[in-house]
């Protein structure tokens, strides 16, 4: 469904070093007495049994085209502060540089079983886990100043003076809320830019905060790249963790993507790919929804909307595209890619509950204007003025239908599948100029002429 020609084409993922919150327990990689020299490090169980098999099953189905960086929760006991696992705990001046050679540790590990990565990052949510008061959740926490020193003397060099020297280091890891002014701090050691290569991204506060902190930094620091390493919807502990079908999820996701990537980020990364029905298992009980969800009881799985919602950029905007600039309306998101074909794509989205005329206009082609029909979402290639649509709507949970990220599906017209139209194979050469879609889920179809979607769902 995430990796393969027929799903997602996802080509990008993160791989957390040891446990994380939604690991089934509390675990490093050099549990028990104090062992500075790494003598007991080895991975655990769930690298044999689950990362390590999954991986290579993507990798796969990418055709070896998967990249990957990976990231540290937590430490073994014995390098921290406290000697728990659980709340805000930091690393012993005294473990910085086993720390860093545990990081060492995990990416040979990794590639004695045939894994390589891209990229690394200074830790997960470093600054805001070193603040939060919290007494459940997994993490190393770190003072900005201590970060600092770790970096420019013990992983920064480790990493550079090691067989993984290629690797992108990536700092932050964190909110947008530090964005610029924690990385001025960190770079006025300028031993720590020839170290960091990129910003890493998390998205819990984006919206809270202007996304123009982003551009701010870019500007700041045009030689680093920014990357959004984690998102996810339903932490909100006032609602349901696990919503299926929840439209507006989907649009959230939509939403902070195009703004990440008008912001000068260059790529976007999802927590997990696929939770069970509760939103976990985490055994800190820290529940979150997922673009897929499993139901082990029944054997099945759903895709949701926020899974749509990232095939309209996985699927059409690849490796080595470059945003645009695009003239925007006020009342829609909206961004714009070269694609390393040189053909171009625009991804529109309009959350608003009224439609919205949009009209595309490429150098001296000029595509007729169209209806952005009012909480829908469509991608647009512009080398042969065509459009890809996307409607997606709630049904009944009780009503079955065929749903695939990159054909056509059933459409509903009173909760009742139409069996001429079960299931079509793109490209899609409708006979008319305009068609009209009733609850349409999942629905992509290609148009080559004026169209318009209405829907009263």
């Amino acid at each position: 469904s995430y990796f393969s020609k027929e799903g997602l084409e996802y080509n990008f993922g993160r791989v957390p070093i040891a446990g994380t919150d939604f690991s089934t327990r509390d675990y490093s990689y050099n549990d028990g007495d104090e062992d500075s020299q790494l003598s007991n490090f080895k991975l655990a169980n769930e690298d044999y049994e689950y990362k390590i098999p999954l991986i290579k099953a993507a990798r796969n189905l990418t055709r070896g085209k998967l990249e990957l960086f990976c990231t540290a929760w937590t430490a073994p006991k014995w390098m921290m502060n406290n000697v728990v696992f659980v709340g805000p705990d930091y690393i012993k001046t005294s473990m910085y540089q086993p720390w860093a050679n545990y990081h060492l540790k995990f990416l040979k590990a990794y590639k004695q079983e045939g894994i390589d990565f891209w990229g690394i990052t200074t830790g997960n949510e470093p600054f805001a886990m070193g603040i939060l008061p919290s007494s459940l959740i997994s993490f190393v926490g770190w003072k900005l100043l201590q970060m600092r020193k770790w970096v420019a003397e013990n992983l920064g060099p480790t990493i550079r003076n090691s067989e993984f020297s290629h690797l992108k280091i990536m700092g932050m890891d964190d909110q947008i809320s530090f964005f610029p002014w924690y990385i001025d701090v960190m770079f006025k050691d300028e031993r720590i830019r020839e170290y960091i290569d990129g910003f890493a991204l998390h998205w819990y506060f984006n919206g809270i905060f202007s996304y123009s902190h982003l551009t701010e930094t870019h500007n700041k620091y045009p030689d680093k790249f920014i990357l959004s390493t984690e998102a996810c919807e339903g932490f909100n502990l006032l609602k349901s963790h696990v919503l299926l079908g929840e439209w507006k999820r989907a649009e959230s996701y939509a939403k902070d993507i195009i703004k990440d990537m008008n912001n000068w980020v260059t790529g976007w990364v999802d927590w997990n790919m696929a939770l069970d029905i509760t939103g976990g298992p985490t055994y800190i009980y820290n529940h979150v929804d997922s673009p897929i969800i499993v139901n082990k009881t029944a054997g099945e799985f759903y895709k949701q909307p926020m899974y749509y919602a990232l095939g309209h950029f996985s699927k059409f905007v690849p490796k080595g595209s470059y945003r645009i600039s695009i003239n925007k309306l006020n009342e829609i998101d909206v961004v714009a890619f070269t694609r390393p074909d040189n053909s171009t794509v625009i991804v529109v989205m309009n959350s608003n509950d009224h439609d919205v005329d949009v009209g595309i206009k490429d150098g001296n082609n000029v595509a007729e204007i169209f209806d952005v029909d009012s909480r829908n979402g469509f991608s647009v290639g512009v080398e042969d003025i065509f459009v890809l649509v996307n409607a997606v709507v709630h049904v009944n949970a009780d009503t079955e239908m065929y749903v695939d990220p990159v054909i056509a599906c059933n459409t509903i017209d009173n909760n009742t599948i139409r069996p001429d139209q079960e299931r079509l194979d793109p490209p899609i050469k409708l006979p008319t100029d305009t068609v009209s879609l009733r609850r349409a889920v999942g629905m992509f179809a290609h148009y080559s002429k004026r169209f318009t979607i209405d829907t009263d769902a």
